[in-house]
């Protein structure tokens, strides 16, 4: 019974394909534009860096000035520390391939995983940066949008450790010894890997991008929660489309931006569960934290914002 949905919406999509070619093949182009543009140059390189970084065990030595602060705050050791930071600066889903890497060769154990996958997880500086902050209102801070993304990691943790019963992390070296590190640090193998990634990444943001395109073009303008359901679909075009949006206040305008930077989308979903599916981690409770990521971020927008509202 509960592949019954699935079957459908396989049927519907098909038919939409045939039906609709010319739509089809405009969202296709929108999401390989997209991900050529702005998605591979700002993530590939953080990919095979981070890669490098793990492979060649210098993440101790990297952690080494961050774990006095991570650690009484998160609770976190080397490999948590690692897997925090560069999911906060490197954006998705590389905190969650970190965690899940880690998990898979025992410096993490399943509990850890799934506590740092709650709390690891959101888009890079280059494209809060670079995307995020050009597509809001003129003269919105970026401390107050990055601090927006930031401070939910910690109730998110303090509820996350109790949930999953995470107790202050230990430094445990990788299971599988020094023989599995010297393959990884092969430069080949690590471009190759990170490739592969890319390349499925791509593939989902061109079917979310195909889906946005007839959400777009089916959904009628009269629905109140068009664009932000949109943004929900797929991250990127969502943000384009809630800038565009006319009619709303720009304080909620840019709280839902923010809260779709956030949530990063049913389409960041399905490119995180493409790292986390090996090591056993769960996408549904993944997507149930971002819920909770993306409600805490817009609701300290709205306060920093309405707070720096009188002294203008």
């Amino acid at each position: 019974m509960k592949t019954i949905p699935l079957k459908l919406l396989s049927l519907l999509f098909l038919a939409g394909l045939l039906l609709h070619p010319s739509l089809s093949f405009r969202g296709a182009g929108d999401g390989l534009l997209l991900w050529f543009n702005v998605v591979f140059p700002t993530l590939f390189p953080f990919l095979v860096a981070t890669s490098l970084v793990t492979a060649m065990d210098a993440v101790p030595l990297l952690m080494r000035p961050f774990r006095l602060i991570l650690r009484p705050v998160f609770g976190l050791g080397d490999a948590g520390c690692y897997t925090f930071l560069t999911g906060l600066l490197c954006g998705y889903p590389v905190g969650a391939r970190n965690a899940a890497n880690f998990v898979s060769d025992g410096r993490l154990t399943k509990s850890e995983g799934a506590y740092l996958l709650s709390i690891s997880a959101y888009p890079s500086l280059m494209f809060v940066l670079g995307y995020v902050l050009p597509n809001m209102s003129p003269g919105t801070s970026f401390p107050a949008v990055f601090l927006s993304l930031c401070l939910p990691a910690l109730p998110i943790s303090v509820i996350s450790r109790r949930f999953y019963r995470v107790k202050p992390m230990k430094e445990r070296r990788s299971q599988t010894g020094q023989a599995s590190a010297k393959t990884a640090a092969d430069v080949d193998a690590l471009l190759m890997s990170s490739l592969e990634l890319m390349e499925k990444i791509c593939a989902y943001l061109m079917l979310f991008s195909i889906a946005a395109a007839f959400w777009n073009r089916f959904v009628p303008d009269a629905f109140p929660l068009k664009t932000p359901f949109l943004s929900l679909l797929e991250m990127t075009v969502g943000i384009r489309e809630l800038s565009a949006m006319s009619g709303v206040s720009p304080l909620l305008k840019d709280a839902c931006i923010v809260g779709a930077a956030a949530f990063g989308g049913l389409s960041g979903a399905a490119q995180t569960r493409t790292v986390i599916k090996n090591a056993g981690l769960s996408i549904r409770h993944y997507v149930a934290w971002k819920w909770v990521h993306l409600a805490l971020s817009s609701l300290i927008f709205i306060l920093l914002s309405s707070a720096r509202l009188p002294a203008q």
